[in-house]
């Protein structure tokens, strides 16, 4: 009777240090999880940390661009005051151009015109000293 419990027994033995060797296994996968769970955690901390900061850069961005499109449409209404003010400078400068040439043949035609008024009076000063009957 003693021997037929010695199998039962090394059945049970042998049983309980094979449920004890799969519980430390079963034991170090769990750690082994755990530390895992830990390291995921933590690279998603800063995975978030990361995004948040991506983001606050990109709204930096978008409102430096903003910013910058505004500047950019002030800058192109300057241009346009500019380009009007211009023409009207050029078109006023033409204008007084060509006022100026109209004038400068005006006097160009009166300057003439009193040279011949000093010739013809000239010689009529000659002939108003000259005795007509000598």
């Amino acid at each position: 009777m003693l021997l037929e419990k010695i199998p039962g027994k090394l059945n049970v033995s042998t049983k309980l240090c094979q449920l004890e060797e799969e519980r430390i296994s079963l034991q170090d996968q769990l750690d082994e999880e755990m530390e895992a769970k830990q390291n995921l955690e933590c690279h998603f901390s800063t995975l978030n940390i990361q995004l948040s900061d991506s983001k606050k850069k990109l709204q930096d961005f978008a409102s430096t661009v903003e910013a910058l499109e505004d500047g950019k449409k002030r800058f192109q209404k300057e241009i346009e005051n500019l380009t009007q003010q211009y023409e009207e400078k050029a078109a006023a400068y033409d204008k007084l151009e060509k006022t100026k040439n109209r004038l400068q043949q005006e006097l160009d035609d009166l300057v003439i015109d009193l040279d011949n008024q000093r010739q013809l009076v000239s010689s009529r000063h000659q002939e108003l000293q000259l005795p007509w009957f000598s």
